[in-house]
């Protein structure tokens, strides 16, 4: 779970802990990338927009250390530039979901996904 809203990324990762998921929390791109070659996911869930490197680099870098790793970016901006990286994130295969995100909304992508 990678967000530089560090509240979020800890709200979230511990909701997929309690429906039973193991879950690392990054807040950066670089930190992300990191713990992705340790803990070696099956999948990141990753803000779009972040400082420095945003998701869309981040997911494509991981995805080259883990190409079976499946990436659900998150995003809750809707300006031009984002609009881009969006396109550039579908155009990669990865899946995107808008915030304000629902936890309901969120373990129904992961299991779409075929994540326990």
């Amino acid at each position: 779970m990678v967000d530089d809203d560090r509240f979020l990324a800890d709200t979230l990762a511990a909701l997929l802990r309690v429906n039973g998921h193991e879950v690392e929390t990054a807040y950066s791109g670089a930190s992300a990338i990191q713990v992705a070659a340790l803990f070696e996911p099956e999948i990141l869930i990753c803000d779009v927009v972040m400082p420095a490197m945003n998701g869309v680099e981040t997911a494509s870098h991981i995805r080259s250390l883990l190409p079976s790793c499946k990436v659900l970016l998150i995003t809750g901006r809707a300006t031009a530039p984002d609009l881009v990286l969006k396109t550039h994130a579908l155009n990669d295969g990865f899946e995107l979901l808008a915030k304000p995100l629902h936890p309901n909304e969120l373990l129904a992508r992961m299991g779409k996904l075929k994540i326990r």
